[in-house]
């Protein structure tokens, strides 16, 4: 009768044991982002959460440009993921001194984006963000 119940509880944390491992894996696989496939032209173009308004209020306050008395345009490109994630941020054209703290608000702070859209499924795109600084007050637009 010992015995049967020694297989039993063995039995048990085997089972336990290969579905945990099974769990884990499975959320790992779905933290993993396939940022190899990127459209470049979509239904829905990636956005802010928020809109334009908010992205701008947003930079507005977490990018530092003090310091910066000239204007400044710039152009910047960089993968939003299907699940809102950026990722390889490039600078297209133009020059910004305050480049590295623009790439950290982006990259380190702004939550998640709204992902592209193609054929009723979120996906992985390229956005496009002009931005310009005029009398230190950032303006971005998505392109």
């Amino acid at each position: 009768m010992r015995n049967a119940y020694v297989r039993l509880l063995f039995t048990a944390i085997l089972f336990v044991s290969a579905t945990s491992c099974l769990l884990a894996q499975a959320i790992t696989d779905s933290v993993k982002e396939d940022i190899d496939k990127v459209f470049t032209r979509e239904e829905v173009k990636p956005s802010f959460k928020g809109g334009d308004k908010a992205l701008n209020n947003y930079l507005t306050q977490m990018v530092n440009t003090i310091g910066v008395e000239q204007e400044e345009d710039c152009i910047v490109r960089f993968i939003v993921s299907a699940k809102g994630n950026i990722y390889k941020i490039e600078k297209v054209s133009g020059d910004l001194s305050f480049e590295e703290s623009l790439e950290n608000a982006l990259l380190k702070s702004s939550g998640r984006w709204n992902s592209g859209v193609q054929n009723k499924h979120h996906v992985t795109a390229y956005c496009t963000l002009k931005i310009s600084l005029h009398k230190n007050r950032i303006k971005a637009e998505i392109q």
